[in-house]
């Protein structure tokens, strides 16, 4: 139960902060797109897949590496490349079909 005032003020400042980088998360999000969008319009010029197994395993293993540095759980990382992966693909797929 919340006592002081302080506290309240606290929590607003705290959601204030969160909505911050909730914004830039989803700003870096958007300039990852139109980055994976360049990239899928190259490889589509140069007729090579838009998947790449081998670049994914690398980028999975670099984020493991990057989160393990800030102390995140390796299966919230995964789930974030993951999920990064997957949006580039079909951001890249939308383009070209």
């Amino acid at each position: 139960m919340i006592s002081e005032p302080y506290d309240t003020k606290r929590i607003t400042e705290l959601r204030e902060d969160i909505a911050k980088l909730d914004r830039q998360i989803l700003k870096c999000l958007a300039k990852r797109l139109v980055l994976a969008a360049a990239l899928g319009e190259i490889k589509e010029r140069l007729g090579l897949s838009l998947q790449d197994c081998e670049w994914e395993t690398a980028v999975l293993k670099r984020n493991l590496e990057a989160g393990a540095e800030y102390g995140l759980k390796r299966e919230v990382v995964a789930a974030l490349t993951e999920f990064l992966i997957s949006q580039a693909l079909a951001h890249q797929e939308s383009l070209i079909l």
